[in-house]
């Protein structure tokens, strides 16, 4: 379950390098900021900087990796009664990904996932919203 955390913070770091791209900034800028901030993770120290913004996509992890751990915390969130909406949200996100990507997917191809409203408009009917986000 310890990898959990890891998965979260690696959507929220490809969410984040998405807006900041959208808004018009570089992505070796995004990192830097990052990597000199709060924001400074795993995610911003190895796998943006190896694997992702060279393109390789080869950080030797598979998206179904990420998406048991999800599953096994949020299989026991259900089996304590709990409500972590997180992480239900999280792997509802891997769940769309293994969907459009495949399950042996390189983990850092979530960079590619997250980097496209298609992807988000799909994910926001798959999590009950009407609408994705707010076009431009």
């Amino acid at each position: 379950a310890h990898f959990g955390g890891g998965v979260i913070g690696a959507l929220a770091t490809c969410e984040a390098f998405w807006m900041g791209t959208a808004l018009g900034l570089q992505e070796p800028l995004l990192l830097d900021v990052f990597q000199n901030s709060n924001a400074r993770s795993y995610e911003t120290e190895l796998r943006f900087p190896r694997f992702i913004l060279p393109r390789t996509f080869q950080s030797g992890a598979a998206i179904q990796t990420g998406y048991k751990d999800l599953k096994l915390i949020t299989d026991l969130e259900h089996r304590l009664g709990m409500d972590l909406p997180l992480a239900t949200t999280v792997r509802k996100y891997w769940e769309a990904a293994m969907d459009r990507l495949g399950g042996q997917a390189d983990f850092s191809r979530m960079y590619q996932f997250v980097n496209g409203k298609r992807d988000l408009t799909t994910l926001a009917a798959r999590l009950g919203r009407r609408r994705g986000p707010r076009s431009r």
